[in-house]
């Protein structure tokens, strides 16, 4: 018990070094708050408060290293965000990689950031505040899928890997702790919505769905400049989402392959924009 409280201890004191390296106080905030959003989470779920902070901590290490470390979002220079761009982050989370991305856009821009588990969109909208992004970030509680619905969302042990799809959360080691609704809407509906005429980046990591997302978005694909997709091999065939992105006029920048996760990252781009 005191050697799993002090591996925690530690993490939790690495993560509030290596943000501080970024001098994004911010982040700090956000992290520190987060935990003690755990306790309410854990009495709303009536899950054990132990497994809400390993969820919290472990969430946020890998995706801060990923994000702000690895800049895996960024290993192309033509796919890092712009002043000026518009972009969609699909599968925002707790808003990491809207943080990151708002950082190379000096605030300048618009970023639809979608996410639908309750408890990370909570987290999104105090990154928001924190990170005083409300002019430029829209926060939207809702799905990406393949139809528009009323969605039954499994979150798992990991907030991470909360998905539409008990399988992927099997293929991932994981098991659901509960469930939650939301509204399911396509992202060519999600687009006409918006009024959006061109878009310079989508960021798909969707737990499983990209594929299914990417054959209903053939209105929102034609005008977006440039896709980073997460692809989770346990689920999806990686040739299978690389032969959708051709189909619609993308060409394949990039195909990343992820060893410590079962993912691979999809660079690709849109030569008619």
């Amino acid at each position: 018990m005191l050697r799993r409280l002090a591996r925690l201890l530690n993490i939790i004191l690495s993560i509030i070094k290596r943000a501080l390296k970024y001098r994004d106080y911010g982040l700090v905030m956000h992290f520190i708050l987060g935990l003690l959003l755990e306790i309410w989470q854990s009495v709303r779920t009536k899950t054990n408060l132990r497994k809400c902070f390993i969820a919290y901590i472990s969430d946020f290490d890998m995706i801060f290293k990923e994000i702000f470390e690895d800049k895996i979002y960024g290993l192309d220079k033509r796919y890092l965000p712009k002043p000026g761009a518009i972009i969609i982050d699909c599968g925002a989370h707790i808003g990491l990689y809207t943080i990151w991305a708002s950082k190379y856009m000096t605030k300048v821009g618009r970023i639809i950031a979608v996410e639908p588990v309750y408890h990370n969109y909570l987290l999104l909208l105090l990154n928001i505040r924190l990170h005083r992004l409300g002019n430029m970030v829209v926060p939207l509680r809702v799905a990406i899928s393949s139809k528009c619905y009323k969605c039954n969302i499994l979150v798992g042990e990991w907030y991470c890997s909360s998905s539409l799809l008990k399988s992927h959360l099997i293929s991932s080691k994981d098991v659901p702790r509960y469930s939650e609704t939301a509204l399911a809407l396509t992202l060519d509906k999600l687009v006409k919505l918006l009024q959006l005429k061109q878009i310079d980046l989508i960021k798909i990591d969707v737990e499983g769905l990209e594929k299914e997302i990417l054959k209903s978005s053939e209105k929102a694909l034609a005008i977006a400049k440039r896709i980073i997709i997460e692809v989770h091999t346990t689920v999806n065939r990686p040739e299978e989402v690389v032969d959708l992105l051709r189909n619609r006029g993308f060409i394949i920048d990039h195909v990343f392959r992820r060893s410590e996760i079962n993912t691979k990252l999809i660079y690709a781009s849109n030569p008619s924009i």
